[in-house]
């Protein structure tokens, strides 16, 4: 998951442009973004951990 503005602009989040995109919150064990929050198994849990709530809805 990539941080972004107001305006849907995605903000590099260790604000090093020379290494790349960094996420704010990844699964990928090898990701800079696991030593920010390294219990994330799912995106579920990316989710949660920013706050969101997550709930299921039926289909019809």
């Amino acid at each position: 998951m990539f941080l972004s503005d107001e305006r849907g602009q995605v903000i590099d989040y260790d604000g090093d442009p020379a290494n790349g995109l960094t996420p704010i919150l990844s699964t990928d064990s090898k990701s800079f973004a696991m030593t920010i929050n390294p219990d994330l198994a799912t995106h579920a849990d990316a989710l949660a951990a920013l706050g969101y709530e997550l709930t299921e809805q039926e289909t019809p």
